[in-house]
């Protein structure tokens, strides 16, 4: 079985695989995530899929960008999870899950964004062959940057968080990514885990130089 973990925007969810199959999912609306409630959705999970942990043998968990205190609280989920379980465990960026949830909806370029702090943006770019840039930074430079570079592209992101302007994203198609899409963590490209005094452990992306998926 393959456990997913998302807690870097909401909303927040597990879900999980018998190889590619989606046995079954829980899925939060609440705001914010405390791993009390992420313990009670594996709980109800588990009792959903009629399976335990001993039978979970990999964990994906989304490492964001994205919300600060969220996005910890689920990458040290899964850290424990998998210290506990013995499961292999990786991790996933939030911006390339975006990009994988909505590239057949066009044939545009895609950016992939997720919002920052002060007015700034993590942003990932990216054609049908995969990606081709990214970053963090003030939103509107980096949008009227890449527009100069490859004409118009798809924006992607949790569309009313982002807070665009109407000059923004004018000339751009919008594609919201608020749902969770959980099959989209089988085809993203996975963060390894590192070592660390024996155990395997992930870390948030929380600053660009921190964006692995170059």
């Amino acid at each position: 079985m393959i456990l997913t973990i998302r807690t870097s925007s909401g909303p927040h969810g597990l879900a999980l695989f018998d190889q590619n199959q989606l046995v079954g999912k829980q899925v939060s609306k609440a705001m914010g995530i405390k791993t009390t409630a992420l313990s009670r959705l594996l709980q109800d999970l588990l009792a959903q899929a009629g399976c335990s942990m001993a039978q979970v043998t990999k964990i994906i968990v989304d490492c964001g960008p994205g919300g600060l205190a969220s996005t910890r609280v689920g990458v040290g989920f899964a850290n424990a999870l998998a210290y506990a379980s013995k499961a292999e465990l990786v991790g996933a960026n939030a911006l390339e899950l975006q990009w994988l949830s909505v590239r057949s909806q066009t044939s545009l370029p895609i950016l992939s964004l997720r919002p920052a702090a002060i007015g700034n943006a993590y942003w990932q770019l990216y054609d049908q062959s995969g990606l081709l840039t990214e970053g963090h930074g003030p939103l509107e430079a980096r949008l009227n940057h890449i527009q100069a570079q490859h004409g118009l592209v798809a924006l992607a992101g949790p569309i009313k968080r982002l807070r665009l302007t109407e000059a923004q994203h004018r000339d751009h198609a919008l594609l919201d990514c608020e749902e969770i899409d959980f099959e989209c963590f089988l085809q993203a490209t996975e963060i390894p885990a590192r070592p660390d005094a024996g155990l395997s452990l992930l870390d948030p992306i929380m600053a660009a130089d921190h964006m692995v998926n170059v």
